[in-house]
C-alpha cells in the first residue's frame, strides 16, 4: 500500500535565502546535467530573482518562467544539461524539471529531481518534476504549471537526472488501484 500526500507551501514558515544548512549543500551543487554554469541561464535566473530572498517566492517565479518559456517536444529522448535546455527551450517533463532545478540551484534553493507517475485523463503516466527545500521538501511541477503539486503525483525516485532512470524499471510493471481519495 502506498500513500500520497500533497504539501501546500503557503502553510509553511517562510525560508529566507541564502540557505546555509550543510546537509543541503548536495542539492545546491552542480550535478550531472544540472551544472548551473551557463552564463545565460545564470543571468536569466538572477534577473528573475532580483532582490527576492523568500525561497517560496523565488521557486514560484522560476516555476512560472520555465512553464511559460518551454515548448513541449516529445521527439527529444536523451538527457540534456540545464544550460542546453535553456538555449533550446523545448523538451519533455524531464527537461522542464532539469531546467527548473538548474535555475533553482543557481538561485540558492536546494533542489532535487523526482521521477514517478502522474494521474491524468483516467490513466497514470511516467513523469518528472522537482522538489525544493522550503523548510521541508516541497514538490514543484513546472511542466504542468501547478502552484501546488497534488496527490496525482506519485514519487518513485529522487536525486539528479541520472536517478530518474530507476523509474523506468518500475513503470509498465505496476498495477495501480485507487482505493481511497480524500
Amino acid at each position: 500500500e502506498y500513500s500520497v500526500t500533497a504539501i501546500n507551501p503557503s502553510g509553511l514558515k517562510p525560508v529566507m535565502l541564502p540557505i546555509a544548512d550543510d546537509a543541503l549543500k548536495l542539492y545546491l551543487a552542480p550535478a550531472p546535467y544540472l551544472e548551473g554554469t551557463d552564463v545565460d541561464l545564470v543571468a536569466q535566473t538572477k534577473k528573475l530573482v532580483g532582490s527576492d530572498k523568500n525561497a517560496a517566492s523565488v521557486v514560484q517565479k522560476l516555476r512560472t518562467w520555465v512553464f511559460q518559456n518551454m515548448t513541449p517536444d516529445y521527439t527529444i529522448g536523451v538527457p540534456r544539461s540545464s544550460g542546453e535546455i535553456f538555449h533550446k527551450r523545448r523538451g519533455v517533463c524531464r527537461d522542464y524539471a532539469a531546467l527548473f532545478a538548474g535555475m533553482a540551484r543557481v538561485a540558492g534553493v536546494p533542489t532535487r529531481l523526482v521521477g514517478g507517475i502522474v494521474f491524468g485523463d483516467g490513466k497514470f503516466y511516467y513523469h518528472a518534476w522537482a522538489e525544493c527545500w522550503l523548510g521541508e521538501w516541497v514538490p514543484v511541477d513546472p511542466t504542468l504549471n501547478m502552484e501546488v503539486v497534488d496527490a496525482t503525483h506519485v514519487k518513485f525516485a529522487q536525486g539528479d537526472v541520472t536517478d530518474m532512470y530507476r523509474v523506468a524499471n518500475i513503470v509498465g510493471k505496476l498495477k495501480i488501484e485507487i482505493i481511497e481519495s480524500r
